[in-house]
């Protein structure tokens, strides 16, 4: 009886131990998830390249989104005063920077209820703009660092990815954009109108991702990705509405909303990611394994 009730204690043990399942790494769901909870509701298959294009689809659409209640907001409550002379000061700066070039060319374009003078927005355009520059230089430059620690190289890349790739979005983008909506706007850069407004942005935001990368910080490109969307969806908003017209934009919202998020959600992450990775062999296999994290 003794030995057949010890087998009935294993047969009831046996019944309620837990079993432990291997956890089973898969390399094309693992983006630096630190945890097997994350990698098991990770359900995409693809490339990490294009996983990072979708993964980052979600937060730039809501920040185009915010970004144009936020716009719209701006442009109901600024008086034509204040656009007017906005417009002045303007003009004036880029006929330092630029002789000749007229910003108001394009105003036989604009509706009749809308008379003030929008490119009083190109004003806040330049805030933004050069913001843009500066997180988009911070965050290209420590993801090329990162994985290659040539100094010359980092630095070319860190300045010319963020000009460049920035000024696609936010001028060459809503640009388009506008002859979309129907208006003959002209194509304004600040690079070569007024290479000074960007220019110290972009090697500040150089300096600084170095910086972020030699100091050790994890969150570097993180937090000036996070900032770099925002600092994009505002630039080309302001962009397109001041050569589309104060408030008759909203009637083309879809346009404007559309052409946005390819312009944040699509260029932000090449000047962020793909382009860097582009120059740095070893960084493409070491993304390809581990990718890059991001908390959005």
């Amino acid at each position: 009886m003794s030995e057949k009730s010890e087998q009935q204690k294993q047969a009831v043990r046996h019944k309620y131990t837990p079993v432990v399942k291997p956890h089973v790494h898969t390399a094309a769901c693992d983006h630096s998830h630190d945890n097997t909870e994350t990698d098991e509701h990770c359900f995409y298959k693809g490339g990490p390249m294009s996983h990072e294009l979708f993964s980052h689809l979600p937060f730039s659409v809501l920040s185009v989104t915010l970004g144009l209640i936020a716009a719209g907001l701006i442009c109901f409550l600024t008086s034509d005063a204040i656009l007017s002379y906005a417009a002045e000061i303007i003009n004036q700066g880029h006929d330092h920077g630029h002789a000749g070039h007229d910003h108001a060319g394009h105003d036989h374009a604009m509706h009749s209820d809308d008379a003030a003078t929008p490119t009083g927005f190109l004003f806040l355009f330049h805030l933004f703009h050069p913001a843009h520059i500066l997180f988009s230089a911070i965050a290209t430059t420590a993801m090329f660092y990162k994985y290659d620690k040539n100094l010359f190289k980092s630095i070319i890349i860190g300045a010319l990815g963020s000009i460049l790739i920035c000024t696609v979005s936010d001028a060459f983008i809503p640009s388009l954009t506008t002859k979309l909506m129907g208006f003959n706007s002209p194509l304004h850069l600040c690079i070569l109108e007024t290479p000074m407004q960007v220019i110290p942005f972009a090697l500040i935001g150089v300096c600084l991702g170095l910086a972020a990368v030699l100091s050790g910080s994890t969150n570097s490109t993180i937090t000036s990705h996070s900032i770099h969307v925002i600092t994009s969806t505002m630039a080309t908003l302001f962009y397109t509405i001041a050569y589309s017209g104060k408030l008759v934009w909203i009637n083309q919202i879809g346009t404007v909303f559309l052409m946005t998020v390819v312009a944040v959600g699509g260029i932000c992450c090449l000047s962020d990611v793909v382009f860097p990775l582009l120059f740095a062999k070893n960084a493409r296999k070491e993304y390809a394994l581990h990718g890059h994290n991001h908390p959005h």
